[in-house]
């Protein structure tokens, strides 16, 4: 039965993304400010499927260095609310 949900839920957002219909609202979060904002979010969506789908974006800071450094403590109670 969970096998059944999982690829009956798989096609419906297939299907949505392709004909580009019934596209439900997306949180995109975005981890790393300070250094995130500078490279610009959803540049690589076709402008027709970014044209109908309300993205709500959100820059949110933690940040670790290349080497597992943190640099910026994740902030939760931006996710929070």
């Amino acid at each position: 039965m969970a096998c059944a949900k999982m690829l009956g839920a798989t096609y419906y957002c297939t299907n949505a993304i392709v004909e580009r219909k019934n596209l439900e609202p997306v949180a995109h979060f975005r981890l790393g400010v300070p250094a995130t904002p500078a490279v610009l979010s959803l540049v690589n969506i076709p402008v027709n499927f970014h044209e109908k789908l309300s993205v709500y974006l959100f820059a949110v800071s933690g940040e670790y260095h290349y080497d597992s450094q943190l640099l910026v403590v994740l902030g939760e109670e931006m996710i929070r609310h």
